[in-house]
């Protein structure tokens, strides 16, 4: 998770705008059994160290999240942004940790968590020598 999408506000209703470059190493499957290894997400830290609000969640405990996927938008004094996935396989959305509208999270704090494949997390040992 490192990717964000700003939507522009407008009078109308928020625009989103996305741009994504051709990932053809993406990973996807359908069992979940395989899901073992839990990823806690952290509140991102934009840089104003305000943090912000999680307005909206997008996917709940279950679903199956997949590369670009939008998690939640989170608003901040200056703009809201979709939280989006940048993980190069699926994962299965966990607990969610905070709730919508609870308030202003600080950067760091645990969200929410996911699990992935085990296989995307430990040493694969294909390092390069220097």
């Amino acid at each position: 998770f490192g990717k964000y999408i700003k939507h522009e506000e407008k009078e109308e209703g928020d625009e989103i705008t996305m741009i994504y470059g051709d990932r053809p190493d993406y990973e996807s499957t359908s069992d979940k059994s395989k899901y073992t290894h839990e990823v806690k997400v952290e509140m991102p830290d934009i840089g104003d160290l305000k943090g912000g609000t999680i307005e909206t969640w997008y996917k709940r405990p279950g679903d199956v999240i997949h590369r670009d996927d939008v998690v939640c938008d989170i608003r901040t004094e200056d703009f809201t942004f979709g939280m989006v996935t940048d993980d190069d396989f699926d994962s299965i959305m966990g607990k969610i940790l905070v709730e919508e509208e609870s308030g202003v999270v600080d950067p760091g704090t645990v969200i929410f968590t996911t699990f992935s494949e085990e296989k995307h997390h430990g040493d694969s040992g294909d390092e390069k020598d220097d």
